[in-house]
C-alpha cells in the first residue's frame, strides 16, 4: 500500500507527470541536465532533493511558502550553501503550470524578479508523502497519531493474523527506505521457519 505522494491539486500537474511533472528528484534528476527547474516543499526531502538537483541543473529554484525551511536536517541544509545555480524563494507558492506538450514553466502567487511566470523546465513536487491506510481502516487495525499502521517488534497490528510492513508502518520512524521495509518484512511473524512436509 505504502504511500501517496503529496500534490499542489494544481490543474494539469496529474496530466503532466513524466512530461516535466515529477514527484522524486532522486529518480528524475539526471534528465534535467542543464535545464531550469523548481523544487516546491520546505522540509528534508526538498532541501535534499534541490541539493542533488543542483548537480545536474543550469538553475534550480527551490520554493517555499514559509519564511524559512521547516526542520530539514542540518547537514543537508548546508549542502545548499555553497550551490551558485540556487535560489531560495521563500513566503511563494506555485500556483498554476504552463505548458505546450509538457511544462515550459509555472506561476506564483507574488512576482520574482518582476515576473509572477518563472520559465522552468520541470517541477519536482517534494512535499512529503501520506500513508495509504484504506485497507487497514476497512480491516479495523490500529493506526498512530501520523496515521501509519501500528506494528510491534514482529510486525504484528492490532488485528490477529495481520501484519505490516514499510512505508505504511511506524516501525521505522522517519526512515522509509526500501531496504527497511524489506527487512521489515523479513522480520513479519514469529520469526520461525516452517518446513512443509
Amino acid at each position: 500500500m505504502g504511500r501517496e505522494r503529496r500534490s499542489l491539486g494544481l490543474e494539469h500537474e496529474r496530466e503532466w507527470t513524466g512530461r516535466g511533472v515529477s514527484y522524486c528528484s532522486t529518480c528524475d534528476a539526471p534528465l534535467h541536465r542543464g535545464n531550469a527547474v523548481a523544487v516546491v516543499g520546505g522540509g528534508d526531502s526538498a532541501v535534499k532533493g534541490a541539493a542533488l538537483l543542483t548537480k545536474y541543473a543550469r538553475k534550480v529554484y527551490l520554493i517555499y511558502r514559509g519564511a524559512a525551511f521547516a526542520r530539514p536536517e542540518p547537514v543537508n541544509l548546508r549542502r545548499l550553501d555553497g550551490a551558485e545555480n540556487l535560489v531560495r524563494v521563500f513566503n511563494t507558492n506555485v500556483v498554476g503550470l504552463k505548458s505546450e506538450d509538457g511544462l515550459t514553466g509555472i506561476e506564483l502567487d507574488r512576482p520574482l524578479d518582476g515576473s509572477p511566470e518563472l520559465d522552468v523546465d520541470g517541477i519536482f513536487m517534494e512535499l512529503g508523502a501520506d500513508p495509504r491506510v484504506e485497507l487497514a481502516e476497512q480491516l479495523g487495525v490500529a493506526l498512530t497519531e501520523k496515521n501509519e499502521i501500528a506494528v510491534d517488534k514482529s510486525m504484528r497490528t492490532s488485528v490477529h493474523g495481520v501484519y505490516a510492513a514499510g512505508d505504511v508502518a511506524d516501525a521505522s520512524g522517519e526512515l522509509k527506505q526500501t531496504i527497511t521495509a524489506a527487512a521489515q518484512g523479513g522480520a513479519g511473524g514469529d520469526g520461525r521457519l516452517r518446513r512443509r512436509d
